[in-house]
């Protein structure tokens, strides 16, 4: 709870409750938040090219400002992960539910 009178305005609405009909998930928004991470992470269907055919291009505004920086490329990092692209394939990632690295 946040009393306005703090200042601190509460959004009481859910989030699919103003994009209604959108599915369980993602709404509109959100849909082009994914497809950003997608297009970053390598996904054929959120290729600049596939996003200019569905006139869908504006998701990728500024993303020459954001990547995966410089610790490791894409493909370490898939390794390292053992998520598999061409298969569509993600093992558990004990790191990921778990929080230890090794």
């Amino acid at each position: 709870y946040r009393p306005g009178r703090m200042g601190l305005p509460k959004f009481w609405e859910g989030v699919n409750r103003l994009y209604r009909g959108s599915g369980a998930g993602n709404n509109n928004l959100q849909g082009r938040t994914v497809q950003r991470v997608k297009n970053l992470i390598g996904y054929e269907e959120s290729s600049m090219e596939n996003l200019q055919k569905k006139k869908d291009a504006w998701i990728l505004t500024e993303q020459q400002h954001y990547g995966i920086g410089r610790e490791r490329t894409l493909k370490k990092y898939m390794e390292w992960t053992g998520i598999d692209m061409e298969n569509r394939k993600c093992p558990a990632i004990k790191w990921c539910n778990t929080g230890e690295l090794e």
